[in-house]
């Protein structure tokens, strides 16, 4: 390193010079000595500290904009409309079915249509009917139950032929986990009831036969 500069001063008197940084280290020089003094890093220290709070909230809101993963998975599993395998008209099959259904249920009627990417739903038995319109986005919307009741439901595409869904009355005093199934022909779908979320226990199975 080279320091140069003039060792005498108006008058005679000596005067000091600054030198640059080395290694963090301010070299400055008088006619009779060399002092090394470091800078003051206070305020540096400040601004990285407010650097990485910025980067940290940064961070934060991009991880809370990201896509829920429930509407990503449906967005790629949701078949086209006029290829979707649910849609048409299913009449139970009280043989098939287990347990057996009662009188009512082996009356039961569905027929689901779509309207974009709304899934259009009505059924019947002797003694109820229900119609509604629901996104299979994996969220809870609510639903009609059949007369004036309501539900909560949600339901989502995990494949183009599988749908996974819950239901729940508002009271909470019902609640139903369920997967539904078409057939690769296309002429069955399979209603599986289970007794739990994890969908491990089995409790029903209700089959119902395409009609049109």
């Amino acid at each position: 390193m080279e320091i140069s500069g003039s060792v005498s001063g108006m008058k005679g008197q000596a005067q000091s010079w600054v030198g640059p940084v080395v290694d963090g280290v301010v070299i400055s020089v008088k006619p009779d000595s060399v002092n090394c003094h470091r800078p003051r890093f206070g305020g540096y220290v400040k601004f990285r500290a407010m650097m990485l709070m910025r980067t940290v909230i940064v961070t934060i809101m991009m991880l809370i904009a990201l896509p829920n993963p429930s509407f990503t998975q449906s967005s790629s599993a949701l078949p086209e409309a006029a290829k979707d395998p649910f849609v048409g008209t299913w009449r139970a099959n009280a043989n098939k079915s287990s347990p057996k259904l009662d009188k009512n249920k082996a009356l039961y009627v569905r027929t689901i249509s779509r309207d974009g990417d709304d899934v259009v739903f009505s059924s019947r038995t002797k003694k109820t009917e229900k119609h509604y319109r629901i996104r299979c986005d994996g969220l809870f919307h609510r639903v009609s139950c059949g007369g004036d009741d309501s539900c909560t439901k949600s339901c989502i595409y995990k494949t183009a032929n599988r749908i996974e869904g819950e239901s729940t009355t508002d009271n909470g005093k019902q609640h139903w986990t369920w997967t539904e199934e078409v057939s690769s022909d296309g002429q069955e779908m399979r209603i599986y009831g289970y007794t739990a979320v994890d969908r491990k226990t089995l409790h029903s199975t209700e089959v119902l036969d395409r009609v049109k």
